[in-house]
């Protein structure tokens, strides 16, 4: 502002309404030189310190942006970090938020055009380059926003990596390397006519060892999880052909089909015919033909949101039937509280020989700013894809185990940057114990200095015959343009409650994840396991690119 103009402010004489004068002179001046622009978006998920809103594209939103909650046009969230349909927020208020609320961010847009003969400063905010990092996966990329009508708008990511282990200080050294790659890309256009989309993901392996043989081929191989174009045939009625997955059929995975879909008001019905792919290869194969029907209605208003879905399959191989399937799934939530339930049967021999399939029960509720707990009943055996691939599965290992059975989990946020939690898993089979897991994980953010977090978990692990307790310790730091974490983790082994000390081992890792060029980040990860009898060398180089 000149001088001239604060002269003016500074000479004005402030009588009854100034106040109102000043800020609606502020308000023409911020909309004069800011275009406003709303965009929508829906609570994913919720962790301790920041809110995950999935947006259908966040390219007019920016890093600092405001989101307010669309019941009560409240201020709630800030935006600190996004991806081309996500961001990670954090809070601004206290007030309740839960999965399925929708939020909208006003985000500002520069009205100033670009001079054709003019240099462009790609860090400007007429061309604004996003730095996004995804602190959960130690990434970090750039990305530019684009849209352009009536084309193709592309985004995803891809990666390469490759891998050598190492045994060795046993009777014989081993050691193998793995190449994997995988992508996954979603190209969306929007015309006058109709909205078209095609969703690609797959990954490619090749593994070697002089001492160990695969059925894989020499190069390696390709696993497509998923080509599937979709389609808008009128305002009412859509089409997708090729393969992916059924959101209204649990059991089914993915599948080279013909969906046809319907929508009426609140209530959609998808058909869908096609083939299950061959398990092993994902190769299209024509061996087990596929039919199914499903209808999901959904009502959305407050003060209860819910959802119900119903749906029936009939899988064949060959000639005969294999498997035939109703679903019946429906979810509830408020403010505080989000419940999910999930029912499938097998009544392939019949209505009165009907056997459950899947049963999911899950309760999650929040009591306060600080407490908040999560309950759920689980016999679902999941479909794992490569696409769900983890660099640090190591660490979900007995994660992994407890994903079936009776689950707990109370949380407790004693301040902006402490948090303690403890759970619990029983899992069983024909009304016998399998399993028991009691975990303890406390997390302290800005430990140290702001950007660095320290973490431990405890996890005691009976499993009837032998019981096993894991320790790690885990500090992360985030500096400039890289992410690094270091860690420690015991393992220690009993049978029959007598500690047996052949099979505990203890780990040191780090991983290092920092941008290379424009969109491209590298990530290195190295581990040391240390056993009685053999030391194994873990070691992974991946590049990525997120565009």
């Amino acid at each position: 502002m000149s001088s001239q103009r604060i002269g003016m402010i500074s000479n004005f004489r402030i009588g009854k309404y100034s106040k109102k004068i000043l800020l609606f002179i502020a308000i023409l001046a911020i909309r004069s030189a800011w275009a406003q622009s709303n965009d929508k978006g829906v609570v994913t998920y919720i962790s301790a310190e920041n809110v995950y809103v999935r947006f259908e594209n966040t390219k007019n939103l920016n890093i600092g942006d405001t989101l307010f909650k669309t019941s009560n046009q409240k201020p709630l969230l800030v935006l600190q970090k996004k991806s081309s349909t996500s961001t990670i927020n954090s809070r601004i208020s206290d007030e309740t938020i839960i999965l399925g609320d929708s939020f909208y961010g006003v985000s500002k847009v520069v009205n100033t055009k670009l001079q054709a003969d003019s240099q462009i400063n790609l860090s400007s905010a007429n061309h604004r380059i996003q730095k996004i990092r995804f602190i959960d996966t130690l990434k970090t990329t750039t990305v530019a926003p684009k849209a352009i009508a009536n084309k193709w708008n592309w985004h995803g990511y891809t990666s390469v990596s490759t891998r050598y282990n190492q045994t060795f200080n046993s009777e014989s050294n081993r050691a193998y390397t793995q190449q994997f790659g995988r992508f996954n890309v979603k190209g969306v256009k929007k015309d006058s006519f109709r909205n078209s989309g095609l969703h690609l993901s797959g990954n490619y392996q090749h593994f070697y060892s002089q001492f160990q043989t695969t059925e894989a081929p020499k190069w390696g191989r390709i696993y497509l999880n998923q080509a599937e174009f979709s389609t808008n045939l009128s305002s009412h009625l859509d089409l997708k052909i090729g393969r992916g997955f059924q959101n209204g059929l649990s059991s089914i995975g993915a599948l080279d089909a013909l969906k046809l879909g319907l929508n009426i008001h609140q209530i959609r019905i998808e058909g869908v015919c096609g083939f299950s792919p061959e398990y092993r290869t994902h190769l299209f194969s024509t061996q087990m033909p596929v039919l199914g029907l499903s209808a999901k209605y959904q009502n959305h208003e407050l003060p209860i949101k819910w959802d119900v879905n119903m749906g029936w399959m009939n899988q064949y191989k060959g000639a005969d039937l294999d498997r035939n399937l109703l679903l019946f799934q429906s979810s509830a939530f408020n403010q505080n509280t989000y419940a999910f339930f999930l029912l499938e049967n097998d009544i392939t021999q019949g209505f009165k020989n009907a056997r459950v399939q899947s049963t999911y029960l899950s309760i999650q509720h929040k009591f306060n700013t600080k407490w908040n707990a999560f309950i759920s009943y689980d016999t679902r055996t999941p479909w794992i894809f490569w696409q769900t691939y983890d660099q640090l599965t190591i660490d979900d290992l007995i994660e992994r185990e407890a994903q079936r059975g009776f689950r707990f989990r109370v949380n407790y946020k004693q301040n902006r940057y402490l948090n303690w939690g403890i759970q619990s898993t029983l899992r069983t089979s024909n009304f016998r114990k399998e399993m028991m897991l009691l975990g303890l994980n406390v997390a302290h953010n800005h430990f140290i200095w702001k950007g660095s977090t320290l973490s431990y978990r405890l996890n005691l692990t009976d499993y009837l015959t032998w019981q096993n307790a894991q320790q790690i310790v885990r500090w992360s730091d985030y500096y400039k343009e890289s992410t690094i974490s270091i860690y420690y983790r015991s393992n220690i082994y009993s049978r029959n409650s007598k500690i047996s000390s052949i099979f505990n081992q203890s780990s040191v890792g780090a991983q290092w994840s920092f941008p290379i060029a424009k969109q491209y980040d590298l990530d290195a990860f190295i581990e040391q396991n240390i056993q009685q009898q053999q030391q194994h060398l873990f070691c992974y180089l991946t590049l990525s690119k997120r565009f």
